[in-house]
């Protein structure tokens, strides 16, 4: 099964660098530098995970970008990856949908840390897809995602035994 990420960044190189490492990890990749590229790939395609920063050249933000891919595909995994992070920051991307943010790493061994752990967070998205969900749109305007997941009917989901719920010690607001 492919894996589909969008990488949102309004630094060129930084979506290269991404881009390429993505692509080396076998992952299909598209690059959005603003805001109304972001809207118009989410609108074409249902990815396993977006990548943005929080912060890019006005008036795009990175938290309009992660409204456009949860309203779009809730499935999809949304990742903030920012220099600019502050807890109220991050509380605010959580709250509006981001599984996690990230600082963007200073030094050289943040980035491997991070090229590590980046690749499994998005298998993990991409086994989590509701059963029918196509990966990607079809580019001639077949079925969305969404009305694939509607039209699965009864009994086509999987039989769920448990569900947990699990908060920090600070409970769900923290």
């Amino acid at each position: 099964m492919k894996e589909y990420v969008l990488v949102v960044d309004d630094e060129q190189s930084l979506r290269q660098v991404l881009e390429l490492f993505f692509k080396k990890e076998g992952f299909e990749v598209d690059t959005a530098s603003s805001l109304a590229g972001a809207e118009a790939a989410i609108a074409a395609n249902a990815y396993d995970l977006v990548l943005t920063d929080l912060r890019m050249a006005l008036p795009d933000d990175g938290l309009k970008v992660l409204r456009a891919a949860v309203q779009k595909n809730p499935w999809t995994q949304v990742i903030v990856l920012t220099a600019y992070a502050t807890v109220e920051t991050a509380k605010e991307a959580i709250r509006y949908g981001a599984v996690e943010v990230l600082a963007k790493p200073e030094e050289p061994e943040g980035w491997g840390g991070l090229a590590r752990s980046l690749p499994d967070v998005i298998r993990g998205s991409a086994q989590a897809r509701p059963p029918g969900h196509p990966a990607r749109r079809a580019p001639d305007g077949a079925e969305s995602a969404a009305s694939a997941v509607a039209t699965l009917g009864a009994g086509s989901a999987p039989d769920v035994r448990y569900v947990a719920v699990g908060a920090s010690t600070g409970g769900p607001s923290a």
